[in-house]
């Protein structure tokens, strides 16, 4: 589908303060998760990016947004999924900093619209290239499976857990998780939330 000017606008927007670069090399991007009315601040990148051990070590990473360095302070609540390759990390907000926490698309929070509302919808990703830039591409999702849905887009094949949007309002719905040689697959994140949500004793 078409995009407006004020959909471009958004998605510099975004760019600009929204997606992080971990260790020079790692994409990773800011999101509110909702639960129980509230947002949850969370920052959502690779685990190789950032795993538990670092975590469990740390206070703190430095990762530069828009190309300047920022200290992010996390809580010590976290999920991670080393299969997917996925490290959802609690942070504690900084207004100082200006991040702009992305938005997940509503539906992601109703299980049972997933097939019904996704399917050929015309979606974008992020995707950075060491020592280059950030890249926006456009693309449309062509099957979903519960979890799992494959998009058709041109992404960079070493980029990994780059946020993918609903073109339709900016607003996220997945993660892209790999490339193969015939097509892109991503994961919903109504799975990674689940999970997220049931292994930490801090919801319950």
């Amino acid at each position: 589908k078409g995009v407006s000017k004020q959909c471009s606008k958004k998605i510099i927007e975004q760019m600009e303060k929204s997606i992080c670069i971990i260790n020079e090399k790692n994409i990773g991007f800011f999101c509110n998760i909702r639960y129980n009315n509230k947002n949850i601040p969370c920052l959502i990148t690779s685990y190789e990016a950032i795993d538990e051990l670092y975590i469990t070590n740390n206070t703190s990473i430095e990762v530069k947004i828009n190309e300047e360095i920022k200290k992010i302070e996390f809580e010590k609540i976290n999920y991670f999924d080393k299969l997917y390759n996925i490290h959802i990390i609690v942070i504690k907000e900084n207004k100082d900093n200006k991040i702009k926490f992305l938005d997940l698309d509503e539906n992601v929070y109703e299980k049972d619209l997933v097939d019904k509302v996704y399917e050929k919808e015309s979606i974008y990703t992020f995707y950075y290239v060491p020592n280059k830039n950030t890249y926006v591409t456009y693309g449309i999702i062509n099957y979903l499976n519960k979890s799992d849905l494959i998009i058709s887009c041109n992404i960079d094949s070493n980029s990994k857990c780059s946020p993918i949007f609903n073109l339709l309002n900016n607003k996220i719905i997945g993660i892209y998780n790999r490339k193969s040689k015939y097509y892109n697959k991503g994961i919903f994140l109504n799975f990674l939330i689940d999970e997220f949500i049931n292994e930490n004793k801090y919801f319950k």
